[in-house]
């Protein structure tokens, strides 16, 4: 049995809540947000990804600053980790990856408000290179294009990148995706059930699923959704941005 779980995402899709959720079920086990040194691993797989930074180097830190390699059960909520399996997947063949998505104005809309509200995102999204997928660098659109396109559509991008990235883990991991909206978003429990058995999750039969799912954290205001959208192709989502301001 897999022992060793990750669940990632664009952000803003409720990783905190799992850690939680797992540690408050699971209590014998391990289960953290963001172990330490994501954020540094956040950043050095986007300057590998633009080839910037030696994989090879990246796979020595990652053996060397990696505190849970030798944890016999762990679960790392982090979606700061989102590029690492693709990155070094030797360093994750026995992990399940647990991938979770909004829709893409959804989470444009959630990230904005966020960035805003807490002064350490505000510096992160906005002042530190390469903490976010640059269209420019990662070689997709060229740099007057990149510097053209709003923060909304920037963030945009950022999810189509981040969320094809991830969806390639199904041909090669023990892998499973699901939609935020089927987590949190409904009074329906199939989806909420799968993902914990996916990850091992023990369930007596009087608990209550639903109000479990109800302790959602980090919460922004609610916005409009498009339930429709999926993965589609980041010029057509921007074109219909442009549509609906004219």
């Amino acid at each position: 049995m897999n022992k060793k779980y990750l669940i990632i995402s664009t952000g803003r899709t409720g990783t905190l809540f799992f850690a939680d959720l797992i540690n408050a079920l699971r209590p014998q086990v391990m289960a953290v947000h963001e172990s330490r040194y994501s954020r540094l691993f956040c950043i050095l797989s986007h300057f590998t990804l633009a080839r910037l930074f030696p994989r090879s180097l990246l796979r020595f830190l990652w053996r060397k600053l990696n505190q849970h390699q030798h944890a016999e059960i762990i679960y790392d909520a982090n979606n700061m980790l989102y590029a690492l399996p693709y990155l070094i997947p030797e360093a994750f063949a026995e992990y399940k990856i647990l991938h979770i998505f909004r829709t893409p104005d959804d989470y444009a809309e959630s990230h904005l408000r966020f960035s805003k509200q807490r002064l350490r995102s505000f510096i992160a999204n906005y002042l530190i290179p390469l903490w976010q997928p640059n269209g420019y660098f990662h070689g997709k659109i060229l740099l007057w294009q990149w510097y053209r396109m709003s923060k909304r559509e920037r963030f945009l991008w950022v999810w189509l990148f981040k969320n094809r990235l991830m969806r390639s883990y199904q041909r090669r991991f023990n892998y499973l995706s699901v939609s935020f909206d089927a987590l949190f978003r409904t009074n329906v429990n199939d989806w909420r059930v799968s993902v914990l058995k996916f990850l091992d999750v023990p369930l007596e039969q009087k608990t209550d699923i639903e109000e479990l799912f109800k302790q959602q954290r980090n919460q922004t205001q609610t916005v409009s959704l498009n339930d429709n959208i999926q993965l589609k192709d980041l010029a057509e989502l921007i074109a219909e941005q442009k549509c609906a301001q004219r």
